[in-house]
């Protein structure tokens, strides 16, 4: 159709301003930016496709809430390699039953009293981390980012798989993560044809090889799942194993490794960011102290405060990305 009305362009950047903005870590900052220069909905200068940024939340959510608008698989189904199969992400873009039956599923693992339960591992796994790293040896530094990361995933290897992971395991499967998003994610994204050249790439060969890792890890999460008598029930590994819907492992293997490392990165950091920023202002840290010692705190001084945080450290630029069936009138 015509494209008389589309929105208009970014101001002040050219091409290559904006991939080196959103490779060099601003893409926060450089979305902000850009939104106070043009408006709430505006192009990126990308000669294709066509790249919107709707920052406006009401068009953002009728976007969202058309079934006929999909997730784009030349972004998703990239993540497939490192997951080593189709997984709930990268379907997500499919209508089908596959897509149903994983996602009404894994629903049931976060229902209200399952959560209580993850928020009670959470606790305990924090509180173990504080007597290990603070009391013992108040005075010592340690890397707040890095221990945030190994913090949160080792939480959700308790709270979703029942397993208990021990730091090495953790810091080999970062290691993995990193290759793979970078080989999977990053590069081939940006240049398609690296896939048919892996026996020439010796850093993409060195990705699948990591990547390998994960999928060991998984696998051993459900030996361990299989081995255990009497497993925790309605967790995210018990609700997946017992749902007929999956013909074999190797489905389940793809779901277990996002879930597994969806998340960590944008929960670890922004807890990095909030003990940071704690630090900094200690008559905040006081005030929070405070609240949280009250009978009758509510948390909503705790919510406000991880608000701020994210706002000022947003851990991911975007909240989604949506390929447009049909044109869309902006209210």
């Amino acid at each position: 159709g015509s494209r008389n009305n589309t929105p208009p362009l970014a101001k002040g950047v050219g091409l290559f301003d904006t991939v080196r903005e959103i490779n060099c870590g601003r893409m926060a900052h450089f979305l902000v930016e850009q939104f106070e220069k043009t408006g709430p909905i505006y192009r990126l200068p990308i000669p294709f496709p066509m790249v919107v940024i709707v920052a406006n939340t009401a068009d953002a959510r009728a976007i969202y809430k058309d079934p006929s608008h999909l997730k784009p698989s030349t972004i998703y189904t990239n993540i497939d390699e490192l997951t080593h199969g189709p997984n709930i992400v990268s379907i997500a873009g499919k209508q089908g039953d596959s897509w149903h039956h994983r996602r009404k599923s894994i629903n049931r693992a976060f229902a209200p009293k399952i959560v209580r339960r993850m928020n009670e591992v959470a606790l305990e796994k924090a509180e173990i981390w504080i007597s290990q790293t603070l009391v013992k040896d108040p005075d010592k530094s340690f890397n707040v980012a890095q221990e945030m990361i190994l913090l949160t995933i080792m939480v959700i290897c308790k709270a979703a798989f029942d397993y208990d992971t021990t730091q090495s395991e953790i810091k080999n499967m970062i290691h993995a993560l990193e290759k793979g998003m970078e080989e999977f994610s990053y590069k081939t994204m940006l240049n398609p044809l690296r896939k048919f050249s892996t026996f020439l790439l010796a850093d993409r060969r060195e990705a699948y090889e990591e990547v390998a890792k994960i999928k060991r890890f998984a696998i051993k999460i459900i030996d361990h799942y299989r081995e255990n008598p009497s497993p925790t029930p309605d967790t995210v590994i018990d609700v997946i194993m017992k749902n007929p819907n999956y013909k074999d492992d190797s489905e389940r293997i793809p779901d277990i490794i996002v879930i597994l490392f969806a998340g960590h990165d944008t929960t670890g950091y922004t807890m990095a960011f909030a003990l940071l920023e704690l630090a900094k202002h200690q008559d905040e840290q006081k005030k929070l102290c405070e609240n949280l010692s009250r009978e009758s705190s509510d948390g909503s001084y705790l919510e406000a405060v991880l608000n701020e945080v994210m706002r000022m450290h947003p851990s991911t630029p975007v909240t989604g990305v949506k390929q447009l069936s049909c044109d869309f009138v902006s209210s």
